[in-house]
């Protein structure tokens, strides 16, 4: 097994919002948080982040296989974060 970061771009945003929805989508339909869960935004705030100069996505991969993505900030020249929502979705085999 074969874990690497592919760093995503506009064209991933589609795939991106799947997982996010995905791996999201049971705690949104037990809490039923429409307002703040991930599972509910829009694929357009994804693409909003994904155009801001000072955010990278990254999908991780899994033997090829697109399995989540993380999200990476940079706050200044020296700090970066890793946003709040890392999303892992089981691999489809």
């Amino acid at each position: 097994m074969e874990i690497n970061l592919k760093k995503a771009d506009i064209n991933d945003c589609e795939k991106t919002h799947q997982m996010q929805v995905e791996s999201f989508k049971e705690l949104l339909d037990k809490y039923n948080d429409y307002d703040t869960s991930p599972a509910s935004e829009s694929i357009d705030r994804i693409e909003q982040r994904m155009a801001q100069d000072y955010t990278e996505y990254y999908l991780v991969c899994m033997d090829s296989v697109h399995i989540g993505f993380i999200r990476v900030v940079r706050l200044d020249d020296t700090t970066n974060r890793i946003s709040p929502h890392v999303h892992f979705a089981r691999p489809s085999r």
